[in-house]
């Protein structure tokens, strides 16, 4: 009986660390997708012309075509964000003006925590 305890014991560790390990390395995973997406678009470039160069062998001359046409998809890609993104945000805090008036004030207070926050992470 004592060792079976000890078993089932180990086993709570044992699971308790995959459990753990697998949350937090999905969230270094997402963090660092959202950095490089937010950040340098050259990585994104890279990133999709080693995955396509893996995935469909490319030989160099593809390679090089592919780096050629997915950087300037990234490019555009970068520019409409940026063209879009102040209209994007303009309609965000729009509704949550509008939401204000169907809610409590401390429903309010807590929406625009919930917006500040988004807003800082965009």
């Amino acid at each position: 009986m004592k060792n079976m305890r000890t078993w089932l014991g180990l086993l709570l560790i044992f699971f308790s660390g995959v459990v753990i390990g697998g949350v937090g390395g999905m969230a270094m995973t997402g963090k660092m997708i959202r950095s490089r997406l937010h950040g340098d678009p050259g990585i994104i470039q890279k990133h999709a012309v080693r995955r396509l160069g893996r995935t469909l062998d490319l030989n160099e001359e593809q390679r090089a075509a592919a780096q050629q046409i997915v950087g300037n998809a990234v490019q555009q890609a970068h520019d409409l964000h940026r063209e879009v993104k102040p209209r994007f945000k303009k309609i965000v805090s729009g509704a949550v003006t509008n939401l204000h008036e169907h809610l409590t004030p401390e429903q309010r207070v807590k929406l625009d925590e919930m917006h500040e926050h988004w807003q800082g992470r965009h």
